[in-house]
């Protein structure tokens, strides 16, 4: 993605979430127009009790406000993050203190003018509880929003307590200074909400100003119709029941949207432990492979040193010199490299079959020859010598004692090598079993990855791996390599060069 792309994508984005603000916006101040209208218009007025569809108003807001403060514990727990905990104790102590003693009425707060000056003390804090949601202290968690709104309530009621007791405390209360502050209090944390959701292009989050900022036009409204407190407002409780309604709305999708991205997370998390999983069973089946390919190896080469030592015939010592050479170089080239692409190139399958068979019989194993036509092959020469070698060291292992047979020949497109013994053999129907990881015969044993290895080395070249059948009655396991043959005259061609 170029520039101009990364620019245009930015434009829509910001485009999206104007166009989202704006709706949520206008949704809210119509709801809260329509509403206000509707509770001052004469009409209502003379067909509802007012003063009971203030109080049933009230009691809703203080429902909703509790599933607000409910919400922020469910939140925090979930999210391990204080700030839902501080929006919900905020709401907390709103509802079960200022509305609360909303839905007690104006007479209740008029002949006991201490649950008034309660009151009037709580709305501060609970202004002081939304700014700390703002940026809450982590050191003090959940816990600390539900002290900070106990410790809150405590200090209204002492105010109140105190305001009943000296006048003067009472007169501050009763004025009209904790209704300003309070008012333009809402309206500074909503508008500071607002700006963040809008920053973050977080529609949660600005959700959650609107409705604190519509809760704020609620007390801006009331200060400029001089509503005392005591008195019942209907266009008060109705845009602060729509402010809690809106609080509730976003921060349900916060909390929605946060689990999402957890499970999310979570997911991407154990897909990738999943995949170091493989990865790390992957490099353990490598290392036994490595590791049992490396004693195959060593087997091979068991006495060679001290049969070199031995005086032997001309012809003899310098193909078994030949032989170990080619054998250690393979060995070596496993150690350097365990985990390598197969490589190409033309080489005789003859002289490995040799070079091996001079090695084993070196060792003691029986073992003919039979050598058949051109046998230039395409591939990787390790890895054929690797292959042949877990056969022979099969029949070693399988078959101590047997003589073993090895025929190569060409076959259409295809250098062909048959490896026999006359050892017990396996279980007739299992000839394809024995070629996955971790199978062996029924009464041989072993580790079951010498021929899936080989199988897998020549598959990789082009080639292939197959058990034959044993004839009935009889004796014997029997294998057929094929490695596809090299063409005779690009076969010449690299062999001048």
């Amino acid at each position: 993605m170029d520039a101009v792309d990364v620019l245009r994508s930015a434009r829509r984005v910001r485009r999206t979430t104007a166009v989202r603000f704006i709706a949520d916006l206008l949704l809210v101040v119509g709801i809260g127009a329509v509403a206000g209208t509707a509770a001052v218009s004469p009409g209502v007025a003379a067909s509802v009790d007012g003063r009971s569809l203030h109080l049933a108003l009230a009691f809703t807001t203080a429902v909703v406000a509790g599933g607000i403060a409910i919400l922020g514990v469910v939140g925090a727990r979930a999210l391990r993050h204080p700030r839902p905990a501080w929006l919900g104790a905020a709401f907390g102590l709103y509802g079960l203190v200022t509305l609360f003693l909303t839905v007690l009425g104006p007479r209740s707060l008029t002949q006991a003018p201490g649950l008034l000056h309660v009151m009037m003390a709580a709305n501060p804090a609970v202004v002081v509880l939304l700014l700390v949601a703002r940026r809450p202290p982590l050191r003090l968690g959940a816990w600390g929003a539900g002290a900070g709104a106990a410790l809150a309530a405590t200090l209204a009621v002492a105010l109140g307590v105190v305001g009943v007791a000296e006048p003067l405390v009472g007169t501050a209360l009763g004025s009209r200074a904790p209704q300003i502050a309070v008012a333009y209090g809402w309206s500074a944390v909503g508008v500071l909400a607002i700006a963040a959701g809008w920053r973050r292009r977080a529609p949660a989050a600005w959700r959650v100003g609107l409705g604190i900022s519509a809760i704020a036009a609620a007390h801006l409204l009331r200060l400029a119709q001089g509503v005392g407190v005591a008195e019942p407002d209907l266009a008060f409780s109705a845009l602060q029941l729509i402010g809690v309604l809106a609080v509730l709305g976003g921060s349900v999708q916060h909390l929605h949207s946060e689990m999402n991205q957890l499970f999310s997370e979570r997911d991407a998390q154990r897909a990738e432990l999943r995949e170091a999983a493989r990865h790390a069973l992957r490099a353990a089946d490598l290392a036994r492979e490595r590791d049992h390919e490396l004693a195959n190896g060593l087997a091979g080469l068991s006495g060679i040193a001290f049969l070199l030592e031995q005086p032997r015939s001309e012809t003899d010592g310098p193909a078994l010199r030949a032989a170990v050479l080619a054998e250690l170089s393979r060995l070596h080239g496993i150690l350097a490299r365990p985990v390598t692409a197969a490589g190409t190139g033309c080489y005789d399958a003859a002289d490995v079959i040799t070079e091996l068979a001079v090695l084993r019989r070196a060792a003691g194993m029986q073992i003919e020859v039979d050598l058949e036509g051109d046998l230039r092959v395409n591939g990787d020469r390790a890895r054929f010598a690797q292959a042949l070698t877990n056969l022979l060291a099969n029949c070693d292992k399988h078959a101590p004692g047997s003589p073993v047979r090895m025929r190569a020949h060409r076959d259409a497109a295809y250098a062909v090598v048959e490896v026999h013994d006359d050892g017990p053999g396996i279980s007739p129907g299992t000839e394809l079993a024995v070629l996955e990881r971790g199978v062996t015969g029924s009464d041989t044993g072993g580790s079951g990855l010498g021929l899936h290895v080989s199988a897998r080395l020549l598959g990789e070249q082009g080639g292939g791996l197959r058990v034959l059948s044993r004839r009935p009655g009889g004796r014997g396991f029997g294998v057929r390599l094929e490695l596809p043959a090299a063409d005779p005259a690009l076969g010449r061609r690299s062999t001048e060069v």
